[in-house]
C-alpha cells in the first residue's frame, strides 16, 4: 500500500502542501496498520482496524476523507495493474457508505473537533500563497472575530481602531440592525496591520481584484477558497467559524482539549459577541443593546479563544 501511495505519478496530481497533508494522514492513521502489506493481500478487516482509532475519538470527518483517498488509491492501482482483485474497491466503497459512521451535521456545516480545527487553521495559513492577499487574510482573520461572512468581507478601514483594538460596525451593516463592537485579540490586530500595508489607502479592508475598483471581495470568494482546500459545502462553510466558536466557548468540547485551560463562559456573553438578536419580541422592542455591553468580559473571552486556536494549530496531531 505504501509503495503505491509513494509512486511519483500519484503525488504529482496534487499541490505540494496538499500532498504533504494527505501523506501525513496516511502516515499517522493507515500505514501503521497496513502500510507494509502487499496491496493484493489487503482485506476489508485491515481497513476497519485502521479506522478504529479515528472512530473512537470521533474524528469522523477525517475518517471519511481518508477512506475516500484509500478508494482513489485502489482505483489508481487497478488502472496501472498493481491491483489484481478489484472486489476490495467495491467492498471499501460499501464500508464507507454503510459501516463508517457519518459525522452529525447541524444546520450549519462546521468543524468542532479540536484536532480538526487545528488542521483547518493550518490549511488556511498554508494556502496564503495560492489566494489573493485580501482573501487569504480574510480567512485567517475570520476565526478570531466571530462575524457573519457578509459583515466580514464588507469591512471598512474607518471601522477599525488600532489604538483601542476594536472593530466598530454600524447598524446598517449588521444583520440584527444594531451597532456592534468586536474587541480584537492580538492575533487579529497583527493580521489587520499586515493587510493595512496592502489596502490601507482604500475604503475596504478586503478589496477585490476582479470586481472593479472600489469593490470588496465576496462571501462566494471565501467559499471557493475553502473548496480549493477540499472543504465541501457539507464539511465547512465560512459561516461555520461562528458555530465553531459558539460550540467551543459554550464548553461542549472542553473535555477533549488537553493542555489548555478554557474557563466556562456565560452563554449570554457568547450571544452578545455573536450579535444575535433578542428572541423575545417584547424584550427586543424595549432593549436597545449597547455595542459596548460587557466589553471587557468579551475582550478577555476573545483573547482566550484566539490563544486556544493557536494552541490547537500548533498541537495538531501529525496523523490529521
Amino acid at each position: 500500500m505504501a509503495e503505491v501511495w509513494l509512486d511519483d505519478r500519484t503525488e504529482n496530481k496534487w499541490e505540494a502542501s496538499h500532498a504533504k497533508r494527505n501523506k501525513e494522514r496516511f502516515v499517522g492513521n493507515i500505514f501503521p496498520v497496513i502500510g507494509m502489506k502487499n496491496i493484493n493481500e489487503l482485506t476489508l478487516s485491515d481497513f476497519d482496524k485502521a479506522f478504529v482509532p479515528l472512530k473512537r475519538r470521533g474524528a469522523l470527518e477525517t475518517a471519511h476523507r481518508i477512506c475516500a483517498m484509500c478508494i482513489e488509491i485502489l482505483n489508481y492501482a487497478a488502472r496501472f495493474r498493481y491491483l489484481a482483485d478489484k472486489n476490495i474497491i467495491f467492498d471499501l466503497q460499501q464500508y464507507k457508505k454503510e459501516d463508517l459512521p457519518r459525522p452529525v451535521k447541524g444546520k450549519l456545516a462546521t468543524i468542532t473537533e479540536p484536532d480538526e480545527i487545528g488542521e483547518l487553521l493550518c490549511k488556511i495559513e498554508e494556502s496564503e500563497g495560492r489566494q489573493t492577499y485580501p482573501v487569504a487574510l480574510a480567512l485567517q482573520i475570520a476565526p478570531y472575530v466571530m462575524l457573519r461572512p457578509g459583515e466580514l468581507v464588507g469591512g471598512m478601514w474607518e471601522e477599525i481602531n488600532f489604538d483601542k483594538a476594536e472593530w466598530y460596525i454600524k447598524a446598517e451593516r449588521m444583520k440584527p440592525g444594531f451597532d456592534h463592537v468586536v474587541p480584537l485579540p492580538r492575533q487579529a490586530v497583527e493580521l489587520l496591520k499586515r493587510l493595512h500595508d496592502f489596502s490601507g489607502n482604500g475604503k475596504f479592508i478586503f478589496p477585490s481584484s476582479s470586481r472593479g475598483r472600489g469593490e470588496h471581495i465576496t462571501t462566494a470568494t471565501l467559499l471557493m477558497a475553502l473548496r480549493r482546500m477540499k472543504y465541501q459545502s457539507g464539511d465547512f462553510t465560512t459561516h461555520g467559524f461562528r458555530a465553531m466558536a459558539s460550540t467551543i466557548l459554550n464548553g461542549n468540547k472542553t473535555h477533549e482539549i488537553k493542555g489548555f485551560d478554557l474557563p466556562p463562559y456565560d452563554p449570554d456573553l457568547i450571544e452578545i459577541q455573536l450579535s444575535h438578536a433578542e428572541d423575545n419580541k417584547i424584550r427586543k422592542a424595549y432593549n436597545r443593546r449597547d455595542p459596548y455591553a460587557r466589553i471587557q468580559e468579551r475582550r478577555a473571552m476573545l483573547q482566550t479563544y484566539a490563544d486556544l486556536l493557536i494552541f490547537l494549530k500548533r498541537h495538531r496531531p501529525v496523523g490529521l
